[in-house]
């Protein structure tokens, strides 16, 4: 089945609607977080205007990168293997959790080892 130009402008529409709506709710989530972090410190009497007070954050973009390219890594070798050896849907999906899991542990090691050294 070949997509026509109308079809393409339109899965291009939906694709980028949907992620602009999870972005919008990833960076409401996380200011909300914020806010509440900051709204409890202030209620504890700790000055979060001071320019060297630095919050303790558990999320970094470092932990977001790493999974980024676990999940990246995990498609590009299901796209491989789809094309050169015929695995099914589940043997996708299983290969995907398993790097998008493997990555959230390298992710969650690098971060305490990072807290470790300060």
């Amino acid at each position: 089945m070949k997509l026509g130009y109308a079809e393409f402008i339109i899965i291009l529409i939906v694709i980028g609607t949907i992620i602009a709506i999870f972005l919008f709710l990833a960076w409401f989530f996380v200011n909300r977080a914020k806010a509440k972090d900051r709204q409890f410190l202030i209620e504890k009497g700790i000055n979060t205007d001071d320019p060297n007070f630095r919050s303790s954050s558990h999320f970094s973009l470092l932990k977001a990168g790493i999974i980024v390219v676990g999940i990246s890594l995990s498609l590009f070798l299901v796209g491989i293997l789809d094309k050169f050896a015929s695995i099914g849907a589940t043997t996708a999906f299983a290969i995907i959790l398993l790097f998008a899991g493997a990555s959230m542990i390298l992710a969650n090691f690098i971060s305490k080892k990072d807290n470790e050294s300060k």
